[in-house]
């Protein structure tokens, strides 16, 4: 297993191309899921797939699979 199953949201960001603070107003709003564990934030990296798929077809582009 290469990829991790959870992100910081500082690790989000930049995936994401936003900035770390815009990124923690979207994960706190609950637009971007994530979980705690033991107190600590964390995004699984299929929620920020999921975001990103939102994002493009409100804007009215393709996914590609």
């Amino acid at each position: 297993m290469n990829q991790p199953l959870f992100l910081r949201v500082r690790e989000v960001a930049p995936v994401l191309g936003l900035s770390r603070s815009k990124t923690y107003e979207l994960v706190m709003t609950g637009r971007i899921g994530s979980v705690l564990i033991d107190g600590c934030r964390r995004v699984p990296t299929e929620e920020v797939e999921r975001f990103a798929d939102k994002i493009k077809a409100d804007a009215g582009l393709a996914t590609v699979a």
